[in-house]
């Protein structure tokens, strides 16, 4: 796929809208509060010092990296990609790596959909795991933050552009939710190109409240990484795996969108996804004190909980 010229188009505010919270066992419509109701790009770190997410004020290059994503996440596009990478999965034809070695890969790449940090992964691994400590988060909650965005090794891999690894993840195969970053990109999107098309719909090509697990997302590092992890042997808990594979999905987890396909379990999940992002994005400021240190500390972790190479 080659990169197109893309219009700049001012991105517009996400509406307001209920979200809904499970209250013995049964989804509940409930009013937000006002901070549930601030944009992304307008919510700022605890102490106020900094502000994350500002994509009103993002470079051309993540603009673009939007553009091309919401262009060419089809549901077609995802299937064959998700198609390749578990069919690679479950055959162990990929290459036979550890974890420490993939974060090595990694410390050159820098994601492209970031408005945030210039830092490489690997200083944003573990920065964020160093979050997580901080806080008081259990041993596993670090180890997975450390580990989350080893997903992105797919772009090495696969050779596949940023637009197909980083970024907001969304479910395709229904309408794409106003909150989404960028939504207006989504016009060039093919599977939205008639009002009248399935895919144009709320529930789309699903039924209400099946649960993300049974919805398909637009392809990137989340899913791979989960894929990875559900096809090889760790210690890492359940928690961990659903962590890593929705830690993305900001339309759900910061902006309340999609509660007419969450489960009861992902009603469960998203306080913890919320802690999850706490320790990832305010975790980013460019600065890892003491780094070898640090290295020797989470590199023994990796060891503990993946003690095998794991197939890619």
């Amino acid at each position: 796929m080659t990169s197109t010229q893309v219009e700049q188009i001012p991105h517009n505010a996400t509406d307001q809208h209920l979200h809904v919270s499970v209250v013995n066992g049964t989804p509940t419509a409930v009013e937000p509060s006002q901070n549930e109701l601030l944009h992304s790009d307008e919510r700022c770190t605890p102490n106020g010092t900094h502000l994350f997410r500002s994509y009103d004020t993002a470079s051309d290059m993540v603009r673009k990296t939007y553009a091309l994503n919401h262009k060419y996440q089809t549901l077609d596009y995802v299937l064959e990609q998700k198609n390749k990478y578990i069919k690679r999965l479950k055959t162990k034809k990929g290459p036979n790596k550890s974890i420490w070695e993939v974060l090595e890969y990694l410390s050159t790449f820098h994601d492209e959909s970031d408005p945030d940090t210039e830092s490489s992964q690997m200083i944003h691994a573990i920065q964020s795991a160093e979050a997580a400590r901080q806080k008081g988060h259990p041993e596993w909650f670090q180890v997975t933050l450390l580990v989350h965005d080893l997903g992105k090794y797919m772009s090495l891999l696969d050779g596949l552009p940023q637009w197909s690894v980083v970024g907001d993840i969304f479910p395709v195969g229904a309408a794409p939710a106003k909150s989404i970053v960028y939504h207006e990109y989504f016009a060039e999107n093919p599977d939205f190109a008639s009002e009248d098309s399935k895919y144009n719909t709320k529930l789309g090509i699903y039924e209400e409240h099946c649960g993300f697990e049974n919805l398909h997302f637009s392809v990137g590092h989340d899913d791979y990484l989960y894929q990875v992890l559900s096809h090889n042997t760790h210690n890492l808990p359940e928690e961990a795996l659903y962590l890593i594979r929705y830690h993305s999905f900001y339309p759900w987890h910061r902006d309340f969108s999609y509660d007419h396909f969450a489960s009861e379990k992902d009603f469960k999940m998203r306080e913890k996804l919320q802690q999850f992002s706490q320790c990832d994005l305010y975790s980013k400021t460019d600065v890892v004190d003491s780094l070898d240190n640090l290295t020797t500390r989470y590199k023994a972790l990796l060891e503990k909980y993946f003690p095998e190479n794991l197939h890619w």
